[in-house]
């Protein structure tokens, strides 16, 4: 009957001391490597008429917020229209309603930079000759594959 005890002791006793092990990985702090997060990139993008630096974190909201506002847009063209439909007969001066149009975004660049100071002079040097720029990167590709 010692035995069974026994084996209970030393179990109990290893289960404790795996249990305190863990906890104090738990709250130990972590040495080593900090955690570092990547830098910001940016990126040359066009909407609607204006060329601009933005962040690419925020190059996704911003196409859901473009698409958000056009959504609204073509709503509320809806709503102005029927209304416009409704009163035909009492507004015959009025002026025609224009149908919204969806703003795109574009990316010029096709690629992002690691400063918006980068990416900044890379939209003058684009708003001051953009076929200059594209000609450059296509003769640049066939040098290097030559």
């Amino acid at each position: 009957m010692k035995k069974p005890a026994r084996f209970v002791t030393v179990l109990t006793g290893a289960l404790v001391a795996c249990l305190v092990m863990a906890s104090a990985s738990v709250a130990a702090p972590k040495t080593g490597k900090a955690t570092t997060t990547k830098p910001e990139t940016y990126a040359v993008v066009q909407i609607g008429d204006e060329a601009k630096v933005v962040k690419k974190s925020e190059l996704v909201t911003l196409r859901k917020t473009a698409t958000e506002d056009y959504k609204r847009a073509v709503k509320d063209y809806g709503t102005a229209k029927k209304e416009a439909a409704k009163s035909k007969d009492k507004d015959k001066d009025k002026t025609p309603l224009e149908k919204p149009v969806k703003r795109k975004i574009v990316d010029l660049a096709k690629k992002t930079f690691k400063t918006e100071q980068e990416a900044g002079t890379w939209l003058d040097n684009y708003l001051q000759d953009p076929k200059k720029d594209d000609a450059k990167s296509k003769t640049d590709k066939k040098a290097a594959a030559q």
